[in-house]
């Protein structure tokens, strides 16, 4: 499963799982992201950094297409804080998202 991931696993990069709303986490108790992340963390020793907030909760996205899915969740986290958007991957259970400097 890690190996899906095509991630350049190399100091510079930082991995960042993607929060779940307060409910969807009380009803799950676990964040599959956080899991992965957790794991590629150990095995290719890179960094973790949670600068995602979730501003907005969305809809259960088990039943949408990859577009509706994009767009179930535009709007919906903020950056904590400033960084380097070219060195950070984020994770969502089996795929992963990096963003494109601007």
């Amino acid at each position: 499963m890690l190996e899906d991931f095509d991630i350049p696993f190399t100091q510079e990069v930082v991995l960042v799982p993607i929060p779940m709303s307060k409910e969807k986490m009380s009803e799950r108790t676990f964040n599959q992201s956080e899991i992965i992340t957790e794991a590629l963390e150990r095995k290719f020793k890179c960094k973790i950094e949670n600068v995602l907030e979730r501003n907005k909760d969305s809809n259960f996205q088990h039943m949408l297409t990859k577009k509706e899915r994009m767009e179930n969740v535009k709007n919906s986290f903020i950056c904590k804080k400033k960084i380097k958007w070219s060195s950070y991957y984020f994770l969502k259970y089996r795929s992963c998202i990096k963003l494109k400097s601007s």
